[in-house]
């Protein structure tokens, strides 16, 4: 796991927590706080390294068998099935709690958390896409005695992040062969944002787009700019939400660098090596006659969609021409906030349930 970096002059945030209990799991220790300073976020648990280690990921866990006490229900029955979510850029792991929340109810435990930087979760010593890949596999490592299968949900950068898993580590050993797909809702990777080439090739240009777009008014822009309805329950709650996370200056630095820094670094234009791997190690175990079960890679997209535009699909599909396990799931006339304002839709593309 990465360590934590902080920037000059600034004190990692810690919140008025109190800790309940710890449990191990492999190299892993989960530490359970209680965040009395953020009421409008869901209870959660640090991943450590180590007893005094960096909090390291902030993750939400939801019907997974554990003792905790006092955190809301003990589940006691092992769920089978996990599903682990990835955010996009600006986001937390609560963006996702009305499909986590739809697939509890069907007795699917879940798993998300807050990317590098983002949320609650250390910032990273680099925001590639190599550094967000092993956030997820690290997240994803710790699953893999408790459940016989894992699925992988990523929207946006997220779901960049997700396929990029898929190419690295989805065949590794060390993960049993438990990964049976992965849904990557409008993934960037492939998008044409010459903005975006602009700032990661002429680093000059910082100093003017960075005290632009890291301010809070432009944040909150962003936030509504592609919610098909800025007055549903679903945006405000969103909205409350990351300005709560934005609060304090301190955190609200954290996790501004943490965005910039990965229009910086991650390959949201061109990650055709990782997408073009993915798909070489699917044909090959389509061929592979002794395969019992085939990783299943499925991309859904709003075709109204204008911050990943619906037009980079077609460089997603042509790559992966040929590939039986694959699919494209067009959701036709929704944008990119399709996960908050259409969740019926996705959860019955991606037919977790």
């Amino acid at each position: 796991m990465e360590k934590a970096l902080f920037l000059e002059g600034e004190e990692p945030d810690t919140p008025n927590s109190s800790p309940t209990k710890s449990i191990n799991e492999g190299s892993v220790i989960f530490t359970t706080e209680l965040l009395d300073d953020f009421p409008e976020i869901r209870q959660g648990e640090y991943m450590r390294t180590e007893e005094d280690g960096a909090r390291t990921h902030f993750v939400h866990r939801a019907g997974h068998p554990t003792l905790l006490q006092g955190f809301g229900s003990v589940f006691t029955t092992p769920k089978k099935r996990c599903v682990v979510f990835v955010h996009g850029l600006g986001f937390c792991n609560q963006s996702w709690e009305g499909f986590e929340d739809s697939l509890i109810s069907y007795g699917v435990s879940t798993l998300s958390y807050d990317l590098m930087g983002r949320g609650l979760s250390d910032p990273g010593e680099s925001y590639t896409v190599q550094s967000h890949v092993e956030q997820l596999y690290n997240v994803v490592l710790t699953q893999i005695d408790s459940y016989d299968s894992i699925e992988i949900v990523g929207h946006s950068l997220g779901g960049a992040i997700a396929l990029g898993f898929g190419a690295e580590h989805a065949g590794d050993t060390t993960l049993k062969g438990k990964i049976k797909s992965i849904h990557a809702i409008a993934p960037a990777g492939m998008l044409s944002m010459p903005s975006l080439c602009l700032i990661q090739h002429l680093p000059i240009l910082n100093l003017v787009f960075y005290p632009f777009l890291m301010n809070m008014p432009t944040q909150r822009a962003a936030w509504m700019a592609d919610h098909e309805n800025t007055e549903s329950d679903e945006c405000k709650k969103i909205v409350n939400l990351q300005e709560a996370l934005h609060a304090d200056p301190a955190r609200s630095s954290k996790i501004s660098y943490a965005i910039w820094r990965t229009l910086e670094d991650f390959q949201l234009t061109n990650i055709h090596d990782t997408a073009q791997a993915l798909a070489t190690r699917m044909r090959i175990e389509q061929e592979d006659i002794h395969a019992t079960e085939k990783l299943q890679v499925k991309i859904i997209w709003g075709t109204a969609d204008t911050v990943c535009p619906f037009s980079s699909a077609g460089d997603w599909e042509t790559t992966f021409k040929g590939v039986e396990n694959f699919e494209l799931v067009p959701l036709e006339g929704r944008a990119h906030s399709v996960v908050q304002c259409d969740l019926a839709s996705v959860v019955a593309a991606t037919k977790l349930i």
